[in-house]
């Protein structure tokens, strides 16, 4: 997920990859700082005369089982408008030697009104080996309703054997580990116990199609 953290105050600013929007004339939209993760978060603050959509399309999917993850504090969500905020994970594809395409969509169970952020797990997002032309969407749709929510640290993972590390944007040092990152997330292993380094950036690694950190 590009800009998963909302560090980045342009989230907007790209028209083909990253975070889009629609329907936020009386809402406001803007990156505070009070995140969990980083110094930064999202901030909405939507307007009863408005559907907000705010969504990502996650690129270069591979298949593999998924989680989507991340940080909310939503202060004024009571049982009267729940319903009228969804923040959700949706992906389809199609299967070999199958004509409908598959498509899916699982919604964050939200807490009411809550000041404190809470962390949310959507599981088993599960893209089978044999899927093509897969896709994947994240995003928060909001229906005209008066309400003041924080995102915060939003990740898709591919579930593995690996450990996953945080604060992709923070320098950072790990003992013992080669860091890998897969389709925008970092995952730790253990295929090179000697590695001790520091993390500046990543760059594509063409024999092994992966992401690898450089120095």
């Amino acid at each position: 997920i590009k800009n998963h953290s909302f560090e980045n105050d342009s989230i907007f600013s790209n028209d083909t990859l990253g975070w889009k929007k629609s329907g936020d004339i009386n809402s406001k939209i803007n990156v505070i700082k009070d995140g969990v993760i980083g110094n930064k978060c999202l901030r909405i603050k939507s307007s009863s005369n408005d559907s907000l959509s705010i969504w990502q399309d996650v690129v270069n999917v591979i298949p593999g089982t998924y989680k989507f993850k991340g940080f909310i504090k939503n202060l004024n969500l009571t049982p009267e408008i729940i319903n009228k905020v969804n923040l959700y994970v949706s992906y389809k594809y199609n299967i070999t030697n199958q004509s409908e395409m598959v498509e899916q969509i699982e919604n964050v169970t939200l807490m009411e009104e809550q000041q404190s952020w809470y962390e949310f797990n959507v599981n088993n997002i599960i893209i089978p080996e044999t899927a093509y032309n897969v896709s994947i969407k994240v995003g928060i749709n909001i229906l005209e309703t008066d309400v003041e929510i924080y995102l915060d640290d939003l990740q898709l993972i591919l579930n593995s054997n690996y450990l996953r590390s945080n604060l992709i944007e923070v320098l950072y040092k790990v003992r013992n580990q080669v860091i890998v990152n897969v389709n925008s997330s970092i995952f730790i292993s253990d295929e090179n116990p000697d590695l001790f380094r520091t993390i500046y950036d990543v760059e594509v690694n063409p024999i092994r199609n992966i992401w690898i950190i450089v120095l």
